[in-house]
This record gives C-alpha cells, sequence and structure tokens, in this order.
C-alpha cells in the first residue's frame, strides 16, 4: 500500500478486500525477512508510473536486507531507467525469461528463480562455468531442404537446468528455438556444426566444463544450391562430404563429456571414440528405444570414462539423468583436482 492509499484505506479494511496483508512499511516489514525478489515487466509498468507507486516499488525492491534481486527480461530497462539497483552483485538477469512461444507464469519465475538461487548458495558446481550444447545441427541442402537429424535438445537442455540448479554458471548453446530458454541460463542459439563449433570455441576459452549433447552433423553437401532444387523425374544426387570433429580443438584444461547417439550401444567402442576425440567421459544413448533417446522426456544412457564403464543409469525423466551425470562429472573433477 503506498502512502496514499493508506489514507483511504486502513489497513484491515485493505486485508479483508484484498484477501492479502497491506504492507505499510516494507523495509519494517515482512520484505526484511525475504532471500528474493523477483522483479517482472508488469511490477514496474502495469500500474502506471507516479512518483509516489515509484518511490513504493524501489522500497520494495531495495529491502532492509539487501535480498538477491531477480530481473526479469522485460523489465530490466525499467530498472535501470530508475536507477534504483545499487548493488550488482545481489542481481541476476533472468535470462530466458522471455520465451516466445508463451509466457512464464509468475510460479515459473519464481520457482527458477528460488532453484538457481540455492543452487549459487549451496550447489556443488558453484564457481565453475559449464557449457552445455543440445538438439541437432542442420546442414543446408537449399534455401529449403537440409539434412539434420531427430534431436530435440531435450537432454541438454535437462543438462544446463541440473549445472544451474548445482550453483554452476551455465551457457546452453543449442539449435532448437522453440524448446524453451533455461532460466539462469546464457543461451546462444546456432543451426550448422560450423557455427556450433564458433560458439563453443568462443564460450571454452573461460569453461571449466563442456557437455556437447548436441546431436552433431557428419555430412554436409559438398555444395550447397542458392536456389531451390527443382523438382524432376530424374533421381537427385548429392555428394556429401566428412564433416572434421572439432573437439580437439577445445582448450585442454576443459573437462569434456560427450553424449553418443547410437543404436548398438558398445561400451568398448565408446572407449575408443573417448580416446580418439579426447573427451573425459562418453555416455552412450540407445536411440532405438522408444523409451529413451530422441523426442522423448526420458532417457538411459552408459557413462563410459578411460577405464571402461563408470555407471548406467535407470530409464528416469531426462532431469534425473542429467543429474546422475553430473555426479560423476563432479567425481571426476574432484580426483583430477581441475576444480
Amino acid at each position: 500500500m503506498t502512502e496514499t492509499a493508506a489514507r483511504y484505506f486502513n489497513e484491515s479494511v485493505f486485508t479483508e478486500v484484498a484477501k492479502c496483508h497491506g504492507i505499510l512499511t516494507p523495509e519494517n516489514n515482512v520484505v526484511a525477512d525475504v532471500d528474493i525478489v523477483v522483479v517482472t515487466g508488469a511490477l514496474f509498468e502495469k500500474d502506471g508510473w507516479d512518483k509516489e507507486s515509484i518511490r513504493a516499488r524501489q522500497r520494495l525492491c531495495q529491502g532492509k536486507q539487501n535480498p538477491a534481486i531477480w530481473i526479469q527480461d522485460g523489465a530490466i530497462q525499467s530498472i535501470w531507467k530508475l536507477d534504483i539497483v545499487n548493488n550488482q552483485k545481489d542481481i541476476w538477469l533472468l535470462k530466458g525469461a522471455a520465451r516466445k512461444e508463451r509466457s512464464l507464469s509468475y510460479d515459473e519465475i519464481v520457482m527458477e528463480a528460488i532453484r538457481t538461487l540455492l543452487g549459487k548458495r549451496n550447489g556443488d558446481f558453484t564457481g565453475i562455468k559449464v557449457i552445455a550444447t543440445g538438439g541437432g545441427t542442420i546442414e543446408p541442402i537449399d534455401p529449403v531442404r537440409n539434412i539434420t537429424n531427430r534431436s530435440s535438445g531435450k537432454m541438454g537442455k535437462s543438462l544446463a537446468e541440473v549445472f544451474r540448479d548445482r550453483g554452476a554458471d551455465v551457457v546452453f548453446i543449442c539449435t532448437n528455438r522453440t524448446l524453451g530458454s533455461p532460466i539462469g541460463t546464457e543461451v546462444i542459439h546456432v543451426d550448422d556444426v560450423e557455427s556450433l563449433r564458433r560458439e563453443v570455441l568462443r564460450q571454452s576459452g573461460s569453461a571449466d566444463v563442456l557437455v556437447m549433447a548436441a546431436a552433431v552433423s557428419d555430412y554436409r553437401c559438398k555444395e550447397r544450391s542458392t536456389t531451390k532444387i527443382k523438382k524432376t523425374s530424374q533421381p537427385l544426387h548429392l555428394e556429401l562430404v566428412p564433416i572434421p570433429n572439432f573437439m580437439k580443438e577445445v582448450p585442454k584444461g576443459v573437462f569434456k563429456v560427450g553424449l553418443a547417439a547410437e543404436t548398438d550401444p558398445n561400451p568398448e567402442g565408446a572407449k575408443r571414440k573417448l580416446l580418439d576425440r579426447g573427451f573425459d567421459l562418453l555416455c552412450l544413448n540407445d536411440v532405438s528405444r522408444s523409451d529413451a533417446g530422441f523426442e522423448v522426456d526420458t532417457n538411459q544412457v552408459i557413462i563410459v570414462g578411460p577405464e571402461g564403464i563408470r555407471h548406467t543409469t535407470c530409464l528416469e525423466d531426462k532431469y534425473v539423468v542429467a543429474w546422475q551425470i553430473g555426479d560423476e562429472i563432479r567425481k571426476s573433477l574432484r580426483e583430477s583436482t581441475k576444480v
């Protein structure tokens, strides 16, 4: 309640009508005990811009105990204009809060903020930068057609969310623009292998962990047509050339984890692939199953290290599987004392 509102309604009347407690003195009241203030665009813009309401918002956002302030994308410019945020270290932008397909509910925004803040305070990946990739790369044939695969990016997104919830600074590099961006992570969209390579190498200079859940194309057209290839009665022949693997270009100090989509997972073959490509861990994914791998919400992986099988997960929600992958990474990092 603003000071003007209090002249017309006392606190008991406001409580009865609004069915909630009216805060008259936020600096000495409920706000003093909160850990998180979530600032959305509506908080600053929906009800107008009179001086008193702005002052009330300012008091609410600062709070007595300097709670962590979470700012939704749509509110960021409004807050900078008001110049009410002074303690930059306690502020996180709710990256990814604006999704094209739908707006997040307040419940979703608050829960994502809580999970991320708890991770920052108590997580076992706090202070570690993790790059997670997801989705299938797209190699053009012509302006209309392309070569891609069935990867939805769901596993990569789950990995990004797990590392965020465990306190890491997460960069999520993804090809699927309709997947929805995990709040609290930096999201970068790419298309083909070259754009994925470019972003991974750009980010990996300051990264501790790279988890390659993206399904990277093995081949591209030798020559891409600049115009649509017209349909004829004759067979169409495309010459495909292999795409070089770029994992060995990633700096040596980065702990590298790969996810391999296979129809006949072979741990011995995985060990060879791990060594050839310079991975520290490789997670085998059986995509021939209808209940695991591509396009579904569940997965089961075999986690392989240089010594052989480290762990086999049960068939679980991808978030649960991602958490178990995180456990193996954390264990390996402790053993190697890298981070």
